[in-house]
């Protein structure tokens, strides 16, 4: 009877075991919640902001760009109606 209960103990332990990587499996996710890795979760939930920060930095990038690339354009206009001297 000893050996049966420890056979029902270690089956519990794996069922266990299996139940609480489920969430992994089934995100795909290393990180799923504070419990897992706090710290890691704290990091990657600063990705989003990051990542929007850089789009809108280069949408800034290009836009600044179109008002150099007008201003040269200007330039090059009032360059070409000055009399030559």
């Amino acid at each position: 009877m000893g050996a049966s209960l420890g056979a029902i103990r270690s089956l519990r332990g794996a069922l266990s075991e299996v139940a609480q990587s489920s969430p992994w499996r089934a995100s795909g996710l290393r990180i799923n919640s504070a419990d897992d890795d706090a710290p890691g979760l704290e990091v990657s939930e600063r990705f989003p902001v990051g990542i929007a920060s850089l789009g809108l930095a280069e949408l800034n990038t290009a836009d600044e760009i179109g008002l150099v690339q007008s201003a040269q354009d200007g330039l090059n206009e009032i360059s070409n109606l000055l009399p030559e001297l």
